[in-house]
């Protein structure tokens, strides 16, 4: 996937709980994190804190 002209490394991934749910996530081996995008938080009931 692209950001402007920038490669970006972001999957489709799946997460289970009471039902499938597709998430698109940035993911990067040799990064300290892994962040998905505040839309696929909410949809996952995720509060921020």
């Amino acid at each position: 996937m692209n950001y402007g002209e920038i490669g970006v490394p972001v999957i489709p991934f799946e997460i289970k709980g009471d039902t499938w749910h597709e998430i698109w996530g940035f993911v990067d081996s040799g990064a300290t994190y892994t962040a998905l995008h505040a839309e696929e938080g909410h949809r996952l009931g995720l509060k921020p804190f």
